[in-house]
């Protein structure tokens, strides 16, 4: 929210979308725990969507934001104050576009019913819990 100001009709479509995920989510566990839940509709499809979605939506929303501020900065104060806002923004696309990618993968192998589908949800749950270097330099 910090962001955008808190201009709301720009934070509440993520925030559906969260609020979506978190609901078909569980409708989707209860859906695959229970045995006698009748399957009328797969809801695993619409949850991995959206999860894709809101990636997108946030990453590029902050982009937007972030190279919006770049362009002001560079007008004021000069190419030189504005080149770390660029670096910022290519390391929000560099973080967000594997799992982006992977995403789009598994949704059109899942939506048309491929078992290759199951090669990418491991390297999808991969992509989302990455390693960081500590401030020692030590993996956490």
């Amino acid at each position: 929210m910090v962001l955008y100001n808190f201009v709301w009709y720009i934070i509440i479509p993520p925030v559906l979308f969260y609020i979506a995920c978190v609901a078909l989510s569980i409708l989707t566990v209860i859906q695959i725990a229970d045995p006698t839940f009748a399957h009328i509709v797969n809801l695993s499809f619409p949850v991995w969507l959206i999860l894709m979605i809101i990636n997108i939506v946030l990453s590029a929303m902050i982009t937007v934001r972030i190279l919006a501020m770049r362009r002001e900065i560079k007008s004021g104060l000069g190419e030189e104050y504005a080149k770390p806002y660029a670096m910022i923004a290519s390391i929000i696309v560099e973080a967000a576009l594997p799992f982006a990618i992977l995403s789009i993968i598994l949704l059109a192998l899942f939506g048309g019913h491929n078992t290759a589908q199951n090669l990418f949800v491991p390297l999808l749950v991969q992509v989302e819990v990455r390693k960081v270097p500590g401030p020692t330099g030590q993996q956490t």
